[in-house]
């Protein structure tokens, strides 16, 4: 069991009506337990914290947002605030959104070169 990032979405490209407005799980960031939004131009922000030991624990003191320039598909779980939510596929084109696919209705090739990347 390891942390996870969380991931929410305002863009609005083919398939991204299945994500709705709630907050998605992904592993392939880091899994550092950071915070990611796609805005609604498809760029995929990193609100990347700066934590600093106050003697008992670590406390975010402050959060810069970065976009980050990805080019490759990302798996997100959830939405987290609903009981079986689903998995979906989203692809990013030169650090932009380009769509969203429900995990089911990938091909057996998608499928299979998805698990080859996540390991």
């Amino acid at each position: 069991m390891g942390l996870i990032d969380t991931v929410r979405c305002h863009a609005k490209v083919p398939g991204s009506e299945l994500l709705g407005d709630g907050e998605f799980q992904t592993r392939d960031f880091g899994c550092r337990f950071e915070r990611f939004t796609i805005d609604e131009s498809g760029r995929l922000i990193h609100h990347l914290p700066t934590r600093e030991w106050d003697g008992n624990f670590l406390k975010t003191v402050s959060i810069e947002d970065i976009v980050v320039p990805i080019h490759r598909d990302v798996r997100l779980f959830g939405p987290v605030d609903l009981d079986g939510g689903s998995n979906f596929y989203a692809r990013f084109t030169d650090g932009i959104l380009q769509w969203v696919m429900p995990w089911e209705e990938l091909t057996e090739e998608q499928r299979e070169y998805a698990v080859v990347v996540e390991s």
